[in-house]
């Protein structure tokens, strides 16, 4: 897995971008210091490392985005499909 972590600094939100280019779905351990509870996750997922959109199947992959669980205390765990990009991110508000 490949990962890169930023903070917008005119919002103030924390944004993970993880790349899983594996055929198995990892789940990573994040440590949020306590600040960030609530967040949205975008996800660009397919079975194989071959798939792609087609004019008979143009959604094949397309990205799907979901409302995170709230962390707990100042970590929380998530998997990431294989052969995924996820951009995670989190706001204070």
């Amino acid at each position: 897995m490949f990962a890169s972590a930023g903070l917008n600094t005119n919002s103030g939100d924390l944004i993970l971008k993880v790349v899983n280019r594996g055929d198995k779905t990892e789940s990573l351990d994040i440590n949020l210091g306590g600040i960030y509870r609530k967040g949205v996750c975008t996800e660009i997922s397919a079975a194989s490392p071959m798939d792609e959109n087609s004019f008979t199947q143009p959604d094949k992959i397309a990205p799907e985005v979901s409302a995170l669980p709230a962390c707990n205390g100042s970590s929380c765990n998530h998997a990431f499909s294989p052969y995924s990009v996820t951009v995670l991110r989190w706001s204070k508000n």
